[in-house]
Order: C-alpha cells, then sequence, then structure tokens
C-alpha cells in the first residue's frame, strides 16, 4: 500500500537501523575473519542498496566499521603475532582485513564526500561528517601500514 503512494521501504536487511544493530551484536563473538567476512559483504550490501539516503548509509557504515574493529585487532594480533604462520593462514588473515579495509575505505570516503559537497550542513551532519573523515583517514591508514608490514 505504501508503494503505491511513492513512498519506498527497502526490503533490505539494514533498513532499519534498530534490527541491524541487534543483528551486529550477535557478530561481535564470532570468529574474526568469518566476521570481517560478513561486515564486508555488508559493506557491499549497504553501498548497492540505491533506497538508502546518505544519513542513513552513513548510520550503516559506521555501525558496520564499529563491530569491525575488535575483529580487525583480533586478525591483526593473530597476524603479527605469531613467530610464522602456515604461508596459507597469513595469505588468508591478510586478504581477509585488506579487503575489509578497502570496502571500509571507500564507502567511508564516499559518503563522506557527500556531506562534504553540501552547502549547509545542521550541527549533527557536520558531527557525522568529522566522524566520517576521521573513521576513513584511520581506515586508509591502516591499509597502508598493513602493506608495509606485508
Amino acid at each position: 500500500m505504501l508503494r503505491l503512494f511513492g513512498h519506498k521501504v527497502a526490503d533490505h536487511p539494514f533498513a532499519d537501523l534498530k534490527k541491524a544493530r541487534e543483528f551486529l551484536s550477535g557478530l561481535i563473538a564470532a570468529e574474526p575473519l568469518t566476521s570481517l567476512e560478513d561486515l564486508t559483504h555488508w559493506l557491499q550490501s549497504v553501498s548497492g542498496e540505491n533506497a538508502f539516503k546518505p544519513e542513513h548509509r552513513a548510520q550503516a557504515y559506521l555501525m558496520i566499521d564499529e563491530t569491525a574493529q575488535p575483529h580487525l585487532r583480533r586478525a591483526l594480533r593473530d597476524y603479527l603475532a605469531a613467530t610464522r604462520l602456515p604461508k596459507q593462514q597469513e595469505l588468508r588473515i591478510w586478504n581477509v582485513v585488506d579487503a575489509y579495509l578497502q570496502e571500509a575505505a571507500g564507502a567511508l570516503v564516499e559518503v563522506a564526500e557527500w556531506f562534504a559537497t553540501r552547502n549547509r550542513l545542521s550541527d549533527a551532519q557536520r558531527a557525522v561528517l568529522a566522524l566520517l573523515t576521521v573513521r576513513a583517514l584511520r581506515t586508509l591508514a591502516a591499509r597502508r601500514k598493513g602493506m608495509h608490514l606485508r
């Protein structure tokens, strides 16, 4: 009925941020690499959803990134802590972490650019823009650091 009058309701799991937060909380206890693969998928999925407004997309990206941080720390700790991991395991950790960082950086930069091109931003939007910019820079720096470590 709502679609009849032009109001489009997205069928995406991240359409309702409250439910998305509950869903993401289930990933906290999961294995780091599996969780990072899932979170990379969700970043791609949110990026590809045209029904989301940029403000909604920014909140979804920030929630996904917040959920990913402990998993990134654990994966990188595993990568660096062992004296020598088997080559396959080392390569898998590197590929999963790099794929997440690349996708997150692209998503965060994309939505930050959208906010930055707006002439008038509310105080809340300015705060979100600052947070997106810092997260994007941190993600890009982590990716570059990983390239040097490899």
